[in-house]
C-alpha cells in the first residue's frame, strides 16, 4: 500500500519534473480500481486453490514493488505504478475470501479485526521507518525496497498456513469451524 503514498517523492527523487511525479499516482489509483474490479473475473476464470492464487498475487506484486522502486525514467516509473496499482486492487480483493477460506466463518470477524489492527499498525510504522532510512542513508529507494521486503515476509504467513492446511488435509471450512 506504500506505493501510491510515496511515488510522488520517489519520481521526484529519481528526476521526474513535479507534474510528472504527480500524475503517476492518478494511474496507479485508476489500475487498483481496474484490479479490483478485475480480479474477481480473472480468479474465477484461473479456477485454482483461492490460497495458491493469493500467494502468487503477493509474489507477484513483491516483484512488482522492488521493480518499481528500481526503475528509472516516466515510462518505466508510470508501467510499474500500472502493475503493482492492478495486483494492489487483487489482493484487496481476494483478503477476505482467503481469509474466511483459513480461519471458517465463526473466527472470520475476530480475525478481520486483527488484520485491521496490524494494516494500521504497519501503516503507522511504515510512514517515519522510510523516512529515517531516507534520513540515514540519503535515498528514499532503499527505505521502500526495505518495506517490500518486510511485506514479503508477512505475506509468508499464507504460505505456512498453506502448508500446514495441505499437511493436516483437513480445510478450515469443515464442521468444527462452523
Amino acid at each position: 500500500m506504500y506505493g501510491i503514498v510515496f511515488l510522488v517523492p520517489l519520481g521526484l527523487d529519481k528526476g521526474l519534473t513535479p507534474m510528472k511525479a504527480a500524475i503517476v499516482p492518478t494511474f496507479r489509483a485508476f489500475a487498483e480500481i481496474v484490479g479490483r474490479m478485475g480480479f474477481p473475473f480473472v480468479m474465477s476464470v484461473c479456477n485454482s486453490d483461492p490460497i495458491v492464487f493469493y500467494i502468487m498475487t503477493c509474489t507477484a506484486a513483491g516483484f512488482a514493488f522492488m521493480a518499481q522502486a528500481l526503475a528509472e525514467g516516466y515510462v518505466m516509473i508510470l508501467t510499474t505504478a500500472l502493475i503493482t496499482g492492478f495486483l494492489t486492487g487483487g489482493t484487496v480483493v481476494q483478503n477476505t475470501t482467503i481469509t474466511l477460506y483459513s480461519v471458517g466463518p465463526k473466527k472470520l470477524p475476530s480475525t478481520l479485526g486483527l488484520c485491521s489492527f496490524f494494516q494500521g499498525f504497519f501503516i503507522l510504522v511504515g510512514g517515519p521507518f522510510i523516512g529515517w532510512v531516507r534520513d540515514t542513508t540519503g535515498s528514499l529507494v532503499k527505505g521502500y525496497l526495505l518495506i517490500t521486503a518486510f511485506q514479503g515476509a508477512c505475506a509468508l504467513v499464507w504460505v505456512f498456513r498453506y502448508i500446514s492446511l495441505k499437511r493436516n488435509k483437513k480445510t478450515p471450512t469443515t464442521d468444527s469451524n462452523t
